[in-house]
């Protein structure tokens, strides 16, 4: 059988019957498998998973029902992907078979197709619902399958706000002793425009807690998420719009110190300084605290917001990435009593709420 052939591949010298001289007894004796000179019996528990398998299909009429419990008990991941392989093409080679299965690991769920997922839930009264994940959510499938296997999810606009709550679940765990994981939250990217929002429409069909965390500038298409949580910047800014609005001085030359240590630190210098409408010779080689001396708080603040996200040379893509969402979480954290009352902490405060983590 299929799964046969793949418990072969693991044995070095294939199976046969042999005296098994540790059950033996005055009373009674017996003739088992060996892998070589070793027992079945006293292989690991995924070996003997397998051939416990091998067993059952080898017996197992065409036209019949498999079921697995708990599919990847014992087995490593290579191993998973190979028999569920292995069971799926015998499935395909017999129209009339099933292959039925439940499982707790990943690395199960990135192999099926999003359409052979299954999402089964049991209420307080002991309704027992069965919800089939639609073909939509196989970006999630592929990417974070782990994601299908918790309780909420959070899904976020894209790789900074990404980066951004994976860095404040790191933060918050040192500081609180529980992480998103802990809480049963999973965080997925939700890889930019509609996307994220059709993801979030999608779970809550299939009985998740869901949340969007995105930027409120260009929401785009929130209906479709949905009855799911919208954690969105107050007052239809991005992300470097709205710290830049919030920080205290001290965190607001951190941000333009982070925005200046860039490889095109000098194209961001420039401008900033035609968008402030002073001469390049005047703020160029400035240190961020001076840059306070020198210009209106309130018009430093707008300058740095409309700069992150200028199409111009030396704008556009400030904390664009991984490293800069990471670095703007850490930000925020470190100037978080300073926050208080503002848009920002408000948005991260409800963001706390969501994932429970307290």
């Amino acid at each position: 059988s299929a799964a046969s052939d793949v418990y072969k591949r693991q044995s070095k010298e294939g199976l046969r019957p042999h005296l098994d001289v540790g059950s033996l007894n005055s009373a009674a004796g017996a003739l088992t498998l060996h892998d070589g000179e070793i027992p079945l019996r006293r292989s690991g528990l995924g070996t003997r998973r397998l051939m416990a398998v091998a067993v059952q299909q080898s017996v197992t009429e065409a036209g019949g029902l498999t079921l697995v419990d708990e599919f990847e008990n014992g087995l490593e991941p290579y191993r998973i992907r190979q028999l569920l392989r292995a069971l799926r093409s015998k499935v395909r080679a017999e129209a009339s078979s099933q292959l039925m299965l439940t499982t707790h690991s990943p690395v199960v769920i990135s192999e099926a197709p999003a359409s052979e997922v299954a999402v089964v839930r049991m209420d307080a009264n002991g309704l027992v619902t069965v919800a089939y994940a639609a073909d939509a959510v196989r970006y999630i499938n592929r990417k974070y399958p782990e994601a299908l296997l918790s309780r909420r999810v959070l899904v976020t606009e894209g790789k900074t706000e990404y980066a951004f709550c994976r860095q404040l679940d790191e933060e918050w765990e040192e500081q609180h002793g529980e992480s998103f994981a802990y809480a049963g939250t999973a965080v997925v990217d939700g890889g930019g425009g509609t996307q994220p929002a059709n993801l979030c429409g999608h779970l809550r069909g299939l009985g998740y807690e869901v949340a969007l965390f995105a930027d409120s500038d260009k929401p785009a298409k929130l209906h479709l998420a949905k009855d799911s949580t919208l954690l969105l910047w107050g007052g239809k800014v991005c992300t470097e719009e709205r710290l830049a609005q919030d920080l205290p001085e001290d965190g607001l030359i951190e941000l333009l110190g982070l925005a200046l240590d860039h490889s095109d630190a000098n194209g961001r210098r420039i401008l900033m300084t035609e968008a402030i409408g002073l001469e390049r010779s005047e703020l160029r080689d400035l240190k961020p605290r001076v840059w306070l001396e020198r210009v209106d708080t309130g018009e430093l603040r707008d300058a740095i917001g409309a700069c992150a996200k200028s199409k111009k040379e030396g704008g556009g893509s400030w904390f664009k990435d991984e490293r800069g969402g990471a670095a703007l979480a850490s930000l925020v954290l470190r100037h978080w009593s300073g926050l208080e009352g503002t848009l920002t902490r408000a948005n991260l405060e409800a963001l706390q709420a969501f994932v429970k983590v307290e």
